[in-house]
């Protein structure tokens, strides 16, 4: 399965309230092998989905935590919600105290905060979240 499908499943099973151990265990395998195939979206939902179901997968969050410290924070245009989530994810489930500190850091730095505070000025954004 690619990973989006993978990530999609322990989103699935989180969002149900399904703490699936033998399921997360073994996608958290597969993603370990391909997560830098994986578009942020998609590991932001199942960093999400690990850490919402107390499902501790440590060489995922290792792994991932790398990427992000290698791509020094998400991608630009990342939405705020997901940004948020990614951190609170790796709050709750990376066991490296050192590096959940460096990730979080750079998640929720006062540039890229800026970064996706400004997206939400962008025109259109903003209707999405207008009660109706």
């Amino acid at each position: 399965l690619p990973p989006r499908d993978l990530c999609c499943i322990v989103w699935c099973f989180a969002v149900e309230g399904t703490r699936h151990i033998p399921l997360f265990e073994a996608v958290g395998e597969r993603l370990c092998v391909c997560y830098k195939d994986a578009q942020w979206s998609d590991l932001t939902d199942a960093l999400w989905a690990f850490a919402a179901s107390d499902v501790a997968h440590a060489r995922l969050f290792e792994v991932v935590a790398t990427r992000v410290v290698e791509e020094q924070g998400l991608p630009a245009g990342t939405p705020l919600a997901d940004v948020v989530r990614t951190a609170w994810a790796f709050t709750a489930a990376l066991e490296d105290l050192e590096m959940q500190t460096t990730v979080v850091k750079l998640l929720l730095s006062p540039a890229a905060l800026g970064a996706a505070l400004d997206a939400l000025d962008e025109p259109g954004t903003m209707e999405g979240l207008q009660p109706s």
